[in-house]
């Protein structure tokens, strides 16, 4: 059985250590974001709301604070640099007189409307008088709240307030985490990462019920990039977690099969269900077109030999939908295909001379690495560096990205060579398509042509998308290959 839930926590610790997005020229600088922030926070701490509130002193952070290194254009700071949190504390908490039915007074939020997921419920609740209520408007909950328990055996259980379904405020058990000044839900799923709940073991004090405090929240430490990046960020966990409730809704089907789960995850990369278009990638059109000025201009160097012409994709032959960023064309439209050759074998030895020659699937192991035992002096069919290997006879199907600064490849072998897409996109898609691949192998020894890679349909996105399709991909796979999954 795979557990999600081990699943959902590596997401978060990956995400905001800043190993899940990529960092872009134009986002804005986070410092700067940061010091119109602090002009920002001026302005809001004028507010009526904060007239009676105990100052909290947010301390400055040292090296030794830091948790763990950031990447460029990231930062550490305090959650009260970027929030205020509020409680009922002292004369605001309430007794069982200000308790009342449901109909006479407000909700009094406690940590079981929080549930386990970290979402807001209803089934349990109390109320207290409007005159309670109305006594402590700074912490009467509005949307976009973030709700979290700072007291009991829940302490550090958190959740955003997406709705506010009836007029409702806190229990003592609570604090209100209110004017939020970066994106709300970066926020929210920090709280809920190991970033946040290391510290929040470290300040939870007494044994009976554990407790923290309002300055402690005050003080907690925040990895924050770019506004842009935060958004890149919510986006890259939302999808994961998407396909983790895939996966807990298909537990029977996954059940001990992680190749089976791994092909699901690599089949949603490559329909763009893994990630977000943004507008800085381009068209796809436009892509494409830079492809065929590349390929024109490697003809005419004779780096590569022209191909036939392929015919034009038939609706019929559409299976499927991709994003309308994306474009549909023939595979051979977009690599060089290498059919290799074989050698007589007074032209290759067992002795390390000359470059490696590749004689088919055998020479790929279960680990993904090549096992290299014969080399030749006189190598007529080359592939070279970071082509993607694939085995076409007998055994069909084998893939590698060649880490060889050449090899010679016998006919068992073809080496596809993107032109301009990225390597690891393109080896992605040809594990989504294995299945059609060997079905459409023949003979008695099956095989395949050249025809048959040539002519398949590949959706193709603009590069930069590409490259996050690969990261979203490679990330899932990694976490799912984990000893501890």
């Amino acid at each position: 059985m795979i557990d999600t839930q081990v699943l959902k926590k590596k997401i978060l610790k990956l995400a905001f250590q800043g190993k899940l997005t990529e960092q872009l020229p134009q986002d804005e600088s986070v410092v700067d974001w940061l010091n119109e922030i602090d002009s920002i926070s001026e302005e809001i701490h004028r507010n009526e709301i904060f007239r009676n509130k105990k100052k909290v002193v947010v301390r400055e952070i040292s090296d030794n604070d830091i948790p763990y290194e950031l990447p460029q254009n990231w930062c550490w700071v305090r959650l009260g640099r970027i929030a205020d949190v509020f409680g009922r504390i002292g004369f605001r908490g309430y007794t069982k007189g200000d308790i009342v039915d449901c109909n006479s007074g407000a909700l009094a939020m406690s940590p079981s409307n929080i549930s386990s997921n970290g979402k807001l419920k209803y089934d349990v609740c109390t109320y207290i008088t409007w005159e309670k209520y109305e006594e402590s408007p700074e912490i009467m909950v509005k949307e976009k709240d973030i709700l979290i328990v700072k007291t009991g055996s829940s302490y550090g259980k958190s959740a955003l307030v997406d709705e506010v379904i009836q007029k409702s405020t806190i229990n003592p058990q609570l604090a209100i985490i209110k004017f939020v000044r970066c994106d709300v839900e970066y926020l929210d799923l920090c709280l809920k990462s190991a970033t946040s709940w290391s510290q929040f073991e470290r300040f939870v004090v007494g044994a009976a019920t554990p407790t923290f405090s309002q300055e402690c929240l005050y003080n907690l430490l925040v990895p924050i990039p770019s506004v842009e990046e935060q958004k890149r960020v919510v986006n890259v966990i939302r999808k994961a977690f998407d396909l983790i409730e895939l996966i807990e809704l298909n537990q029977s089907r996954f059940e001990s099969n992680k190749e089976a789960l791994k092909s699901a995850i690599i089949d949603l990369g490559i329909s763009g269900k893994l990630t977000k278009r943004l507008p800085d990638d381009g068209t796809a059109e436009e892509f494409y077109s830079l492809i065929q000025m590349e390929k024109q201009r490697l003809i005419k160097e004779k780096k590569i030999k022209k191909d036939k012409p392929l015919l034009d994709i038939d609706d019929s032959e559409l299976i499927g939908t991709c994003p309308k960023e994306w474009k549909m064309v023939r595979l051979g439209e977009v690599i060089h295909l290498q059919s290799g050759q074989d050698l007589t074998s007074d032209l290759y030895s067992d002795e390390e001379i000359g470059i490696p020659y590749l004689t088919g699937a055998s020479n790929f192991n279960d680990n993904g690495d090549l096992i290299i035992n014969r080399w030749t002096n006189a190598p007529k069919s080359l592939a070279y560096r970071n082509d993607v290997l694939l085995s076409v006879k007998g055994t069909v199907g084998k893939l590698k990205i060649l880490d060889y600064d050449s090899v010679h490849i016998a006919r068992q072998i073809m080496a596809i060579r993107g032109i301009l897409i990225d390597k690891d996109y393109l080896k992605y898609y040809l594990e989504s398509q294995l299945g059609k691949i060997k079905r459409a192998s023949k003979g008695l020894i099956p095989g395949i042509e050249r025809s048959d890679i040539r002519n398949m349909i590949i959706a193709l996105p603009p590069l930069k998308e590409q490259k996050r399709i690969v990261m979203a991909i490679s990330s899932a796979i990694e976490l799912l290959q984990s000893e501890n999954v």
